[in-house]
């Protein structure tokens, strides 16, 4: 039991319904990127090379006009982690010159532990 007596399933059910609205949030680009692709990106890349290296268009999220010869556009593309990830790029006159990109991985697996792997002292005697 969990402190004010709610069990493990109520919690499980909470904390998969909080990871559905998260990823409702996440934009509905064609693709998924991955880390690979993302960090084969360099700033002062035009618009038309980057989309070509993530495979896809992302999503335009943001548009601001701040005279006749500057425009600045936010793209975000869908990333490949579980439960989020989003990659976002901006623009200015179709020009990159910021990134960010958010993940968030959530791994549940069982994995055998390897203390030389690790750098830890394996137990002795099975203590």
């Amino acid at each position: 039991m969990f402190p004010l007596g709610l069990p493990a399933a109520f919690i499980a059910a909470l904390t998969m319904a909080a990871f559905e609205i998260l990823r409702a949030t996440l934009p509905a680009s064609a693709c998924e990127v991955n880390e690979a692709q993302i960090s084969s990106l360099q700033l002062e890349m035009r618009y038309d090379t980057v989309k070509v290296a993530l495979g896809c268009d992302g999503v335009l999220a943001e548009r601001e006009d701040y005279s006749q010869d500057l425009r600045m556009e936010v793209y975000r593309w869908r990333g490949d982690a579980w439960p989020y990830a989003v990659f976002s790029a901006t623009f200015y006159n179709r020009v990159m010159h910021a990134t960010d990109k958010r993940w968030l991985r959530w791994d549940l697996g069982l994995t055998r532990f390897t203390p030389e792997k690790s750098g830890e002292t394996p137990p002795r005697n099975g203590v």
